[in-house]
């Protein structure tokens, strides 16, 4: 099975970095409660496939240019500056995206080579639950994306997927 197998071959393990990108000015600097209940958000979405998120650490960068053009131009830098072990770790970034029309994104496991500083979601800062009325809905949908589900629904129709944890 295509999930199972992109899954088994990202070897994850029990952490989940986030890596929070925010503006010198402090806008899209998000608390910890706030980040906590995305990782709860997931844990609820993913229940039903034996999936389950633990945070380790969150990681804060102040850099005005990747916070607002990451979509665009600065993905691949930023990423490498903050990646943590892609091999095990599922590490997530927040930025600004609305402006380039994307609430997140994120590349299918065979997108890039195991490892790779490349793995990863990248959510808009709004997108969060409860943020400004956010439904946390994008997280869950990018890492359906991550774990090589092209929809959500794709990923929901498989009954047992492997335990995961990961590192926000």
């Amino acid at each position: 099975d295509g999930i199972r197998d992109s899954v088994a071959s990202r070897g994850l393990g029990d952490v989940y970095k986030r890596q929070v990108i925010y503006s010198s000015s402090g806008v899209g600097n998000l608390t910890d409660s706030q980040i906590y209940q995305q990782v709860e958000w997931l844990n609820e979405a993913f229940a039903g496939h034996e999936f389950y998120f633990t945070l380790e650490v969150i990681d804060r960068t102040v850099n005005n240019d990747w916070f607002n053009d990451m979509y665009d131009t600065y993905d691949a830098a930023a990423k490498q500056a903050l990646y943590f072990d892609p091999y095990h770790h599922m590490n997530v970034y927040s930025a600004s995206l609305w402006q380039d029309g994307v609430g997140g994104y994120a590349y299918l496991p065979n997108s890039w080579p195991q490892g790779s500083y490349m793995h990863g979601i990248v959510v808009d800062y709004r997108s969060l639950p409860y943020y400004d009325n956010g439904s946390g809905d994008t997280g869950v949908h990018e890492v359906g994306h991550y774990l090589g589900s092209v929809s959500y629904t794709h990923l929901r129709a498989h009954e047992t997927l492997r335990y995961l944890v990961c590192r926000l």
